[in-house]
């Protein structure tokens, strides 16, 4: 009995040991457990957060390189259409009253007025060859247009005239100048740029309000038997400036002014009335 007493004392013991073992080793467990293993959770925060944080600096950096890149990108368009626009400055007369079917010697006058030359437009229209239709057999009989003015240019029944007569008559009144009027017809009208770079307006012919031509009366011209057909809507004006979309001209037609017309249709109407174009430069 007392040897069973005994080693059921000394099991408990054991037991009691291997308990306060297992209790200890619980305790180290946890410990470690708490140091170690419940840290991760906030190392993963901190981890979470620094990648964040470096994502939205990098972001930031993007976006602040992208609106760099836009803002740097508008100013250089902006220098570009800058660069890419000029419009001279060309005394500006109305045909309207006066002169209604003269917008080629209006033109006319303006220019030569830009060059400093005082040249009235009645004192264009003096200087200025012109002539009427005579009718006979029922036909029309009149003079070419690159000849003389058509018509009377104060009359609203006048036609008008093209480049050669222009030329003629400008140079009478740049004869005693170191400049003279030169017929350019047939260059292609973005070629005219150039001439405006330099400060050089242009005297084209294209039509009112840059409208459709059409079919408009008809003569036979005199000695030739050729017929001639007179384009409808016919008009000069004088071409000062350009921008990425439009061409500028000094207008003359009623109080245009200041005129803006879409290059394409600009280019198809100078087309139209044969490409024609009158500049005034430097004498040789």
């Amino acid at each position: 009995m007392g040897k069973y007493v005994s080693n059921k004392k000394a099991k408990r013991h054991g037991f009691l040991i291997f308990l306060l073992n297992v209790v200890f080793l619980a305790g180290a467990a946890y410990a470690y457990a708490k140091v170690h293993l419940l840290a991760l959770p906030n190392f993963a925060s901190q981890s979470a957060a620094s990648s964040y944080n470096t994502s939205l600096q990098s972001s930031a950096g993007r976006k602040e390189d992208k609106v760099g890149r836009e803002i740097s990108s508008k100013s250089s368009s902006q220098v570009k259409s800058n660069s890419s626009e000029k419009i001279i400055d060309v005394p500006y007369i109305s045909q309207e009253g006066s002169y209604s079917t003269g917008c080629e010697l209006v033109s006319a006058s303006m220019v030569l007025q830009y060059y400093g030359c005082h040249a009235s437009v009645e004192d264009v229209v003096k200087n200025t060859p012109y002539s009427d239709l005579q009718q006979k057999d029922g036909k029309f009989y009149g003079d070419d247009p690159t000849k003389s003015f058509i018509g009377d240019p104060t009359s609203e029944s006048g036609f008008g005239c093209y480049a050669p007569v222009v030329v003629s008559v400008m140079n009478t009144f740049l004869s005693k100048s170191n400049k003279i009027a030169v017929n350019i017809t047939g260059n292609e009208f973005n070629s005219l740029i150039p001439y405006i770079q330099r400060g050089d307006p242009v005297i084209v012919w294209a039509t009112m309000r840059m409208l459709p031509t059409y079919q408009g009366n008809s003569w036979i011209i005199n000695g030739t038997g050729k017929t001639f057909v007179w384009p409808a809507r016919e008009h000069c004006l004088v071409f000062v400036g350009y921008n990425k979309d439009k061409y500028y001209f000094n207008d003359p037609y009623k109080t245009s002014g200041l005129a803006d017309y879409t290059k394409s249709v600009v280019e198809q109407r100078y087309n139209d009335l044969g490409k024609q174009a009158v500049i005034v430069e430097d004498k040789p």
